[in-house]
C-alpha cells in the first residue's frame, strides 16, 4: 500500500489516500476502515473506495506525539474483518499551529496582558508556512508589533501586531484551533496522577488572549469548551471581559461574532469533539466534516479487530448519532432501530453518504 504523502501534522485532519492492491469487491457488501498504531496510541476510522476502486481514501486523525506510525487498511466483510491491501507508514510532525497550542496550554495558568506578544513574537520568529517539504524562510522574530491602539485614536496604547504578522497568525487560525482539540486526551492516559488545582483568578485566561490575538475560531472553541459562567462576561485583573476586549479593540467583526451565537449549520465547530468514551477508548468526531474516529490505548492487551467492531458498533448507536447532530446543527434526522449509517459507500461528488458521515444530509427510515 502506497500513500499519497509522508507527514502529516500532529492535529491530523487532511486527507490521504492509499493505492490497495485488493480484488474487486461490492462497496455494499465491503466496509473499509484504516488503523494507524503508533507507540502509545491507536486509531480505527473509516476509509472510503475511490470511484475506480483502486485507492482508498481517510482523514487522519490527530495523534498524540511525533513519530512515525503504521497504516494498515482493513476491510470487513461477511462479519469479519481482515488485513487488505498491505501497510505504510505515516510521520506526524510538529509545525507552527502545534507549538503555538501547546505553549497557550503549558502556560494555561499564568497568562498575562502582555502574554499574546509572546505568541506574535513566536509567529515572526518562526520560518514561512508553505508546504511541509518546500522552502522555508525565517522571520527574525523582531518586528511583529506595529502602531499602537493610541496611536489609531484608541485609548490604553496596546500594541497591534505586524499587519502582515497578523495575516499569518489568522490564516492559522483553525489550525491552532484543531491542534488545541486533539491535546484533549483523558488525563489517566497521560500516567499522571491528577493533582488540585489552586483556585485562583487567573490574570488572563485563554479567552482573553485568544480575542487579544483575533483568533475567531479559537475564541469559539473556547467559549463551547466553558462550563458554568459564560467566559465572555469573565473579568481578568484589570477588570475587562473577551467581550470588552473585542469590542474596544475596533474589531467589529470579531465583536459581533462572539456577541451572536454561532449557528452550527452555517459554521459548524472546528476540531474534534469527544462523543463518547470508556477507560481505554475515546470515540471523537469532526463536526465540520462529520468524521469519526475511535482512538484507544496500544499494547499487548488491545486487539485492532475488538476495537474495529466497537467503531462499527457506535456508527449504529442512536445516541451518539444524535450528539453529532446537534454539533452540526441538524434538526430533522429521523432514526429507526433498524437503521445503518452507510459511510463505506464510494466517494461521489453529489454530497451523499460517501463524505465521512454527513449528518445533516441525512434522513434515516427504514428500507
Amino acid at each position: 500500500m502506497e500513500l499519497n504523502r509522508g507527514e502529516v501534522p500532529l492535529y491530523g485532519q487532511v486527507e490521504v489516500c492509499a493505492v490497495l492492491q485488493v480484488p474487486d469487491l461490492e462497496p455494499e457488501q465491503t466496509e473499509f476502515y484504516v488503523v494507524l498504531e503508533g507507540s502509545r496510541l491507536a486509531h480505527v476510522t473509516v476509509g472510503k473506495r475511490t470511484e475506480d476502486g483502486n485507492s482508498l481514501c481517510f482523514t487522519v486523525p490527530g495523534h498524540d506525539l511525533q513519530e512515525t506510525v503504521s497504516v494498515t487498511a482493513y476491510c470487513h466483510t461477511e462479519d469479519r474483518a481482515k488485513p487488505c491491501g498491505g501497510g505504510a507508514s505515516l510521520d506526524y510532525v510538529c509545525d507552527l499551529p502545534q507549538e503555538v497550542a501547546e505553549y497557550l496550554l503549558a502556560n494555561i495558568d499564568c497568562l498575562s496582558p502582555q502574554s499574546h506578544l509572546e505568541v506574535l513574537r513566536r509567529v515572526s520568529a518562526a520560518p514561512g508556512e508553505g508546504n511541509m517539504e518546500g522552502d522555508r524562510s525565517a522571520g527574525s522574530g523582531e518586528h511583529y508589533l506595529g502602531k499602537t491602539d493610541q496611536e489609531d485614536g484608541y485609548v490604553g496604547g496596546r500594541p497591534r501586531p505586524d499587519p502582515e504578522v497578523e495575516c499569518r497568525l489568522r490564516e492559522m487560525d483553525e489550525r491552532i484551533t484543531q491542534a488545541m482539540a486533539n491535546l484533549d486526551y483523558p488525563l489517566e492516559w497521560s500516567g499522571k496522577a491528577s493533582q488540585p488545582r489552586e483556585e485562583h483568578q487567573p490574570r488572563d485566561t485563554l479567552l482573553h488572549l485568544s480575542v487579544r490575538l483575533g483568533l475567531l475560531h479559537l475564541s469559539r472553541f473556547l467559549i463551547g469548551q466553558s462550563r458554568g459562567k459564560s467566559p465572555l462576561t469573565l473579568p481578568n485583573e484589570l477588570g475587562a471581559t473577551p467581550l470588552q476586549l473585542a469590542q474596544n479593540g475596533g474589531d467589529h467583526t470579531l465583536f459581533m461574532a462572539l456577541a451572536t451565537p454561532p449557528v452550527p449549520q452555517r459554521s459548524p465547530p472546528v476540531g474534534v469533539c469527544c462523543v463518547w468514551a470508556d477507560r481505554t477508548c475515546v470515540l471523537r468526531v469532526c463536526p465540520g466534516s462529520g468524521t469519526l474516529t475511535l482512538t484507544f490505548l496500544g499494547g499487548p492487551e488491545s486487539s485492532v479487530l475488538d476495537n474495529i467492531l466497537v467503531l462499527r458498533e457506535k456508527l449504529t448507536d442512536h445516541n451518539i448519532l444524535r450528539q453529532i447532530s446537534a454539533l452540526r446543527g441538524d434538526v430533522d434526522v429521523q432514526m429507526e432501530d433498524s437503521d445503518r449509517v452507510d459511510v463505506h459507500t464510494s466517494d461521489t461528488s453529489d454530497g451523499g453518504l460517501g463524505r465521512e458521515l454527513p449528518v445533516e444530509d441525512l434522513t434515516l427510515v427504514v428500507n
